[in-house]
């Protein structure tokens, strides 16, 4: 019951958005009462948090090949295959309802999750010697993740296959090439 509520808000909210968002369409969807929605999510909010903390985290995957490279990819892989549907619905539930600060908040919350999971990684490719100690590992974590976003928002086209291996090698040679200095310099 629980997976067919959560499939059925993104679905809704992939068409309509969060504004137009009724529950009692989800739950119509998803085959169950209205009641029984709101007994467990108590807010159209807290409901959609939820749909979107589910399907993003059946996309995460544990990864580490012993690479950086290889480990960057493959999450992005994994997460591009595994959450197209709800990723076009945040997508479009944050560029359609941005002025709504809930909706904000949730974006920001929903970012900043999957910015410390790629920064995770290439902390540990900064640990392995792959990159200088002091790479701003949050800072390569976002130029990457923002450049699958940005595609996406833009051209509705995955950051897969050669556009998002050159993307990777670009931004970790350039970590290699400039690691993060105090001087500013």
């Amino acid at each position: 019951m629980v997976q067919d509520v959560l499939q059925a808000t993104i679905e809704v909210l992939g068409r309509q958005g969060y504004a137009a968002l009724r529950v009692d369409e989800v739950a119509a969807l998803a085959g169950v009462n209205k009641t029984t929605v709101y007994r467990r999510w108590p807010t159209k909010l807290e409901l959609v948090s939820a749909a979107f903390h589910e399907i993003a985290d059946r996309a995460i995957v544990a990864v580490d090949t012993g690479s950086l490279r290889s480990d960057l990819l493959a999450f992005f892989r994994a997460r591009s295959e595994a959450s197209s549907p709800a990723r076009a619905a945040m997508i479009r539930l944050i560029t359609t309802e941005r002025a709504n600060p809930e909706v904000a908040a949730l974006a920001r919350s929903r970012w900043e999750e999957h910015l410390g999971r790629v920064s995770a990684l290439v902390e540990r490719g900064v640990d392995r010697g792959e990159l200088p100690a002091g790479t701003d590992a949050a800072l390569v974590a976002e130029v990457i993740a923002s450049a699958s976003y940005v595609r996406f928002l833009q051209s509705g086209q995955k950051a897969e296959g050669p556009f998002l291996e050159a993307v990777i090698d670009l931004v970790l040679r350039g970590a290699v090439a400039r690691p993060n200095r105090e001087d500013g310099g």
